[in-house]
């Protein structure tokens, strides 16, 4: 099947890396940046992008090389997932196809992808009472050939509809790429507890719309 995967991010560089590996994944790229996009609301989305050479284009070569916290950058490319092999924990990521710095305070974070549901879809309610679905969709993976599945959220009335879909159902979603950060505690060999700050990467659905679903067997 054609699974479409677009992703149009233009946000404020805060880090910016010449690195060829994303936590320990040989991925082919330049430049790993992070950069961070604020929603209507003030809240800021941190989103990392690998950025290979081929998307630079040779008149911003040097400029890139150049580049600092505070510049604006903007990146068309498809997003991807990679496992930490320290730590065993995923993390979503933009696989730049295009980038370019650019002047002017351009903020953008939009992401269109199509592919099947992996999971099992099951509503629930957060401690404010919004309903949510958690959906893994599964996209081409760039690197390896295979499929990598991007967690996706989706909220109130779409939510309960997509709770009533089996795993296999194939959904087009539209969206954004989020970060929220949660805190993962750890217990030692003594016992004693540790807190760490961690920050979770997902696309939350503003459109949603099935396109296939498979037939439901007879009972």
């Amino acid at each position: 099947m054609n699974r479409d995967n677009m992703a149009g991010i233009a946000g404020e560089i805060t880090d910016l890396q010449k690195s060829t590996e994303l936590y320990g994944h040989e991925i082919g790229a330049a430049y790993i940046a992070k950069l961070t996009i604020p929603r209507i609301s003030g809240i800021e989305d941190e989103v990392i992008a690998a950025i290979p050479e081929t998307a630079i284009e040779p008149k911003d070569a040097e400029e890139m090389q150049e580049a600092q916290p505070g510049d604006k950058l903007l990146i068309a490319g498809k997003v991807q997932k990679v496992r930490n092999n320290e730590t065993g924990e995923t993390t979503v990521f933009i696989l730049a196809e295009f980038a370019s710095l650019v002047e002017h305070p351009l903020y953008q974070n939009e992401i269109a992808i199509t592919g099947e549901i992996m999971n099992i879809p099951a509503v629930r309610e957060t401690p404010r009472g919004k309903k949510i679905t958690d959906l893994m969709i599964r996209v081409d993976n760039e690197l390896d050939g295979g499929g990598a599945y991007i967690p996706c959220i989706c909220w109130q009335a779409a939510a309960e509809e997509m709770a009533q879909y089996s795993r296999g159902t194939v959904v087009k979603l539209k969206g954004r790429l989020q970060s929220r950060e949660y805190i993962k505690r750890r217990y030692t060999d003594s016992d004693s507890e540790t807190e760490e700050i961690k920050i979770s990467r997902e696309v939350s659905a503003e459109q949603i719309e099935v396109w296939w679903q498979p037939e439901r067997e007879e009972q």
